[in-house]
């Protein structure tokens, strides 16, 4: 595979050209504000797919287990919760590129509770 070089104008018009909602799209933005260019041995998409997840991990898994923590102390159950983060994820539509899990292993794991 060629190496791309991402920056952030190419990931910030791949989110636009995707069919991600608005809200999806301004957590993206959010994510990759601070983004600093990167080299990666994949597609453009499966590079964008790869950062997207990592960077969900550290920003919005984080924001997630934070509400989370929230909810416990209100008294949810953990299907409840789990329930919720797969809510997040699949709000943010991420799509699923060949040979990529995408949201499956998104909800694997990361919604263990």
């Amino acid at each position: 595979m060629e190496s791309v070089a991402l920056d952030t104008n190419l990931i910030v018009n791949f989110i636009l050209k995707t069919q991600l909602t608005s809200r999806a799209k301004d957590i993206l933005r959010f994510v990759f504000k601070s983004y600093q260019p990167v080299l990666f041995t994949n597609t453009v998409e499966e590079s964008i797919f790869i950062l997207v997840r990592e960077e969900l991990k550290t920003h919005g898994i984080s924001k997630f287990y934070e509400q989370r923590d929230y909810l416990k102390r209100k008294g949810y159950s953990k299907l409840t919760l789990h329930k919720k983060f797969v809510e997040f994820v699949e709000d943010l539509n991420i799509p699923v590129l060949e040979n990529r899990c995408g949201l499956d292993e998104l909800v694997r794991n990361y919604g263990k509770i």
